[in-house]
């Protein structure tokens, strides 16, 4: 049955009355962040549940803004076994419904487990944006209080969740139809969740998911004392999610491989007092990934997120024009080798000291890289990257020190927080926003249907009766490179010559176009018969046909004999081949320095004078060939 007739036939069977979604109108910032007096409730994050395992493990940020409550909400676990598989089943259904929009069955799946789960879906109209979204939410369950540690009526808070499984916005008409953008620790990582929603409005980025209750409300008590791993309700750590459910459908339904990719950005953020002086931002793509592709690094072009920014991203804000921030301390990326911006003026070494490069079981990541059903591993070495960790310091140290630190003067807005708390907090990381959204379009949604630069065989030397040593110049460089192409034949070089690529396991450095030479084995007729020469191709498929086809230009000469003569000459022999042109003669002082042109000679054989010392001496002899 076709999708489109199995939609029909949902619509079919689903009752008039589920038909009729419920309809709000507002803004996103509002609803999230703020007020929204057109939803059933507004600044959602407010109402998120609380909780704390062990006091003083995690920031929450200064004590005026969000103090954390036992017992304000509550998080459902899914428990192992049968009964919590279907749940997760359940929930897969509804995010396929999603994602090929079909809302009338999302809308009916939620309403057949309204009891049990509380949650609704929401068509959603910004008006200040004027875009359109549905939303899948939990109601609010007015019994649970908050009243922020305090006798301030202003800041309480009426009303958290029952489940605590999160919020999940898809954008109807998105620009960038191939990227979520994620919030995973909403309530520690307490700035991450105004940033990941400027993310989203400014990128027009497809889904945002925001899970619903902080980390430490629910935990494997069994197993005190408490640390982060033993989380239940973080989706990052415990995949028996509806978060990572959805996750999961929404991935395997929209990633086609490094050509495309679903992009996902995690977004977090970090206790700078905790973690001592290091840059504002720290950019990873995993923890066991340490060889960043775009957007985050791009080597051929530097259209990356590095690059992408002035060499001072911060220089002044509205609030105080004395707040500057370089570049190399503005970024950090897990990164070896060191990357570097390179400025018009000068070019500054990026640090790679990030010690928060991402949970090493960080469950989301493993669903990006490795291989599954349907889904080859990522690897790393030439894929754009899929997945992308950022920590943003919740204080950066190009801040204010009086106060250590001025909180109010960082998040000079209302209690309990709106956008308008955060108005500095996105002013300063603008810059980066703005970088890694520009990135992101040159990564993966620019079109690219240039080909790898070309590159020309300059030196072929045999090594052996089935080996060669192939050389070329210059470096293929290309943003999306993925393999050399090494053509050999026993005829002139053509585009259907056959050719080894970095998939033949001997030839891995192939991946990287800094690669100017390479072993080629297994060569069945001698090496003196074939022609070499290189091509390339990227990840799009764009590939630089062969250069000029060259046969074999240098090797080992055969037969070798060595005479002495006298006390004071020794004579080399071997034997002469039709096409060789002249023969270079190398010499070594001591078994760790190189060998060094001594000489040349035009015949099979050469005299040397020797002289009578105890240093003992090598020779190499090679056999240039004529071209």
């Amino acid at each position: 049955m076709s999708r489109i007739i199995h939609a029909i036939a949902l619509l079919l069977a689903i009752p008039l009355s589920a038909l009729a979604l419920v309809s709000e109108s507002g803004t996103l910032r509002g609803f999230l962040l703020g007020a929204c007096p057109g939803c059933a409730y507004d600044n959602w994050t407010s109402h998120v549940v609380e909780g704390l395992a062990l006091a003083g493990f995690n920031d929450y940020g200064p004590s005026f803004l969000d103090p954390q409550t036992n017992g304000f909400g509550h998080f459902t676990p899914i428990q192992d076994g049968a009964a919590g598989d279907t749940i997760l089943s359940q929930w897969k259904d509804v995010f396929l419904g999603a994602i090929y929009a079909e809302w009338p069955r999302v809308d009916s799946l939620l309403n057949e487990r309204k009891a049990e789960w509380n949650y609704e879906l929401v068509s959603f109209t910004d008006t200040e944006l004027e875009e359109s979204y549905y939303i899948i939410r939990e109601n609010l369950d007015s019994s649970y209080f908050d009243n922020n540690v305090d006798s301030i009526p202003g800041d309480d808070v009426i009303g958290s969740f029952a489940n605590g499984w999160g919020i999940y916005i898809f954008n109807t008409s998105p620009a960038r139809p191939k990227v979520v953008v994620q919030v995973v620790h909403p309530q520690d990582d307490f700035i991450a969740v105004p940033a990941a929603l400027e993310l989203y409005i400014r990128m027009d980025a497809y889904v945002l998911m925001i899970t619903g209750a902080g980390r430490e409300a629910v935990w494997d008590s069994l197993h005190p004392p408490y640390n982060n791993t033993k989380s239940l309700c973080d989706p990052s750590r415990n995949g028996r999610h509806p978060y990572h459910a959805g996750f999961q459908v929404i991935f395997d339904e929209l990633d086609h491989g490094p050509t495309d990719q679903l992009v996902t950005i995690q977004m977090h953020s970090y206790d700078g007092t905790i973690h001592g002086s290091l840059a504002d931002a720290h950019v990873t793509s995993s923890c066991e990934d340490d060889k960043p592709n775009p957007p985050i690094r791009d080597v051929a072009e530097h259209l990356d997120l590095v690059n992408l920014m002035n060499k001072y991203p911060v220089d002044g804000l509205s609030e105080d024009p004395a707040v500057r921030q370089r570049i190399d301390r503005y970024i950090s990326l897990w990164c070896n080798p060191s990357y570097s911006y390179y400025g018009d003026e000068d070019t500054l070494s990026i640090s790679t000291n990030v010690d928060l490069c991402g949970y090493s079981g960080n469950v989301q990541a493993h669903y990006c890289h490795d291989a599954h059903v349907g889904h080859s591993a990522h690897n790393i070495y030439v894929d754009p990257e899929n997945f992308i960790h950022i920590e943003l310091d919740e204080y950066p140290d190009a801040l204010w020190t009086q106060g250590n630190p001025d909180w109010s003067r960082w998040l000079a807005g209302p209690i309990p927080a709106t956008m308008e708390t955060y108005a500095l907090v996105l002013e300063y990381y603008e810059p980066f926003l703005a970088a890694l959204d520009s990135a992101i379009w040159h990564s993966h949604f620019s079109s690219d249907t240039i080909p790898p630069l070309p590159v020309e065989v300059y030196q072929v030397t045999q090594l052996n009766n089935s080996e060669v040593y192939v050389r070329w110049t210059p470096q293929a460089e290309d943003r999306a490179f993925d393999t050399y192409l090494l053509y050999y034949d026993t005829l002139e070089i053509s585009e259907t010559s056959p050719y080894l690529t970095r998939a033949t396991s001997y030839l891995s450095a192939l991946r990287d176009y800094h690669t100017a030479a390479s072993v080629l084995k297994g060569l069945t007729r001698g090496p003196e018969r074939y022609y070499f020469a290189v091509g390339s191709r990227d990840i799009w498929g764009n590939t630089q046909p062969p250069g000029v086809s060259w046969q074999v230009t240098d090797g080992p000469v055969l037969d070798l004999t060595v005479q002495v003569l006298g006390t004071d000459t020794i004579e080399f022999n071997w034997i002469s081949h039709p096409g060789d042109s002249i023969y270079n003669i190398y010499r070594q002082t001591s078994p760790d320095s190189a060998f060094v042109f001594f000489l040349a000679s035009d015949t099979n054989q050469v005299r040397i004078a020797v002289t009578d010392t105890l240093e003992r001496v090598f020779y190499r002899i090679s056999r240039v060939l004529k071209p």
